[in-house]
């Protein structure tokens, strides 16, 4: 083979694994990220970023808030708080949030009920409030159940 043809196959082997590296980035393919500050499963959508961002700005209300889940029930890893939907006890990032709509709804609205000035006891009994009988709900440490 000839030198040019050398080039030029390097040349395209080279672009192709560029695409192909740039669009697991994009859909958040195992083991990559867009920005390298999360693991590529909290990129799975906007709301999903948005949860992990919000949990790692305000991991002490996500720890006294309850998630409705089913996850406090896993048998592997049960979840104490909304917190352990986003986080590991070793700090680490855990996937359970980035594909649950009902943990980014609590974190969500817990996040707006904060912000218009309510404690978080009160921010746990609306959540409870709201979500009770969806499904079983975590039993994290510090805030008994409302009621």
């Amino acid at each position: 083979m000839n030198r040019n043809k050398t080039i030029a196959l390097v040349s395209v082997a080279l672009v192709l694994a560029a695409g192909l590296m740039a669009g697991w980035a994009l859909w958040g393919l195992p083991g990559t990220s867009r920005s390298g500050e999360f693991p590529a499963f909290v990129y799975h959508s906007p709301e999903a970023e948005r949860g992990y961002r919000l949990a790692t700005q305000q991991p002490q209300l996500f720890s006294q808030l309850p998630c409705y889940c089913g996850c406090g029930v896993f048998l592997d890893d049960p979840h104490r708080s909304l917190l352990d939907c986003f986080t590991n006890d070793d700090g680490s990032f855990d996937p359970h949030a980035s594909g649950c709509s009902l943990c980014l709804d609590i974190a969500f609205d817990g996040v707006d009920w904060q912000a218009q000035g309510n404690s978080p006891a009160e921010v746990q009994a609306l959540v409870d409030e709201k979500y009770e009988g969806v499904g079983p709900r975590t039993r994290q440490e510090g805030i008994p159940p409302a009621g």
